[in-house]
């Protein structure tokens, strides 16, 4: 139990920016074309299911405004959680590093 104990003091991760990876600058260009992509579709999803509750209300079909209605929510949800990704995945890794 004790040399187990020693080990794990002795590991330790400090992710650092300095420069030396190779590929990191293309990596975070990729990864912000993603975010905006992925925003882009929900925004088209918003706006499909906008028209979806709109004609389910307008035409009575409750079942096709209450798809439009999930379909502008889980739109919402998404763009959200996409924009919040970054500060979502830095606060884990703080709480993280936290732990001692």
């Amino acid at each position: 139990m004790v040399g187990s104990a020693m080990v794990a003091g002795l590991v330790s991760v400090t992710p650092a920016n300095n420069g030396s990876l190779i590929g990191l600058t293309t990596l975070q260009n990729v990864t912000n074309e993603l975010a905006l992509i992925a925003l882009v579709a929900c925004a088209v999803a918003a706006i499909v299911g906008a028209l979806r509750w709109a004609f389910g209300a307008g035409s009575t079909n409750v079942n096709e405004a209450a798809a439009g209605k999930k379909m502008v929510v889980g739109a919402v949800v998404g763009a959200v959680i996409i924009g919040a990704a970054a500060t979502i995945i830095n606060f884990a890794y703080t709480a993280g590093t936290a732990l001692k």
